[in-house]
């Protein structure tokens, strides 16, 4: 037989085609090999790992902070007592250089190194009556005030 026989024994006629494949699904089909099943767990150990390792992260970081703020927070508290302390004595001593300084005999001792004396009189100032009066404009008036001192007295 030659090439020619060959040829014509399988025509295209004899074949036909379908537009849908010839493949067909069977439900429940082949089981998954324990490889994939393996590598799965693995999978999922290793991102259950990550996210306790980012849970973990995230507390430190928060614990680190919080320690953070109260140490601060106790160095402001330090600092600001010793200024309390400070604050305190200097006041004590400001208290008796107020008391020494208003000693009544200091304060005549220095007036009588100053030559000052005792005053023999002593004499008040009444000013209960109120003689400053003020114009129509509500302004304060030099003369109308004179005159009313004047005859009050």
């Amino acid at each position: 037989m030659g090439a020619a026989a060959a040829y014509q024994r399988y025509a295209e006629s004899d074949y036909e085609y379908s537009a849908s494949p010839s493949i067909a699904v069977v439900p429940g089909g082949h089981p998954r090999g324990a490889g994939a099943q393996e590598a799965s767990a693995l999978l999922q150990a290793a991102r259950l790992c990550a996210v306790v390792l980012v849970v973990l992260a995230v507390l430190g970081i928060a614990r680190v902070a919080i320690e953070s703020t109260t140490v601060v927070a106790g160095l402001e508290s330090h600092r600001l007592s010793a200024q309390i302390e400070v604050a305190r004595s200097e006041g004590s001593s400001l208290e008796v250089s107020q008391s020494a300084l208003s000693n009544p005999s200091r304060i005549r001792v220095a007036a009588k190194a100053m030559g000052m004396d005792v005053a023999e009189a002593t004499t008040f100032v009444d000013l209960s009556g109120d003689v400053v009066v003020q114009d129509s404009a509500g302004n304060l008036s030099l003369a109308g005030s004179i005159a009313a001192a004047g005859s009050a007295g």
